[in-house]
């Protein structure tokens, strides 16, 4: 049985700067940028990394780190 997931929806460039839009659960995180840390039902996210050319995402969740693209599901 999967208890929660994370999801990559969007990365992009708002306001000048790259940013990650992902969902955890049923919360939507929008426009977050890197070193933002982020509160979920899952634990602590960190934006570690956003490559918005090659929609590539580096997050740290709880010890591990996670590469993701848009599109890229986590389950647990």
């Amino acid at each position: 049985m999967r208890v929660h997931f994370l999801k990559i929806l969007a990365v992009g460039v708002v306001g000048g700067a790259d940013a990650v839009t992902f969902q955890v659960d049923s919360s939507i995180y929008k426009d977050k940028r890197e070193g933002d840390v982020v509160s979920s039902s899952w634990g602590q996210i960190q934006v570690l990394d956003i490559n918005s050319t090659s929609k590539v995402v580096t997050l740290l969740h709880g010890s591990e780190t996670r590469v993701l693209t848009v599109g890229s599901v986590v389950y647990e």
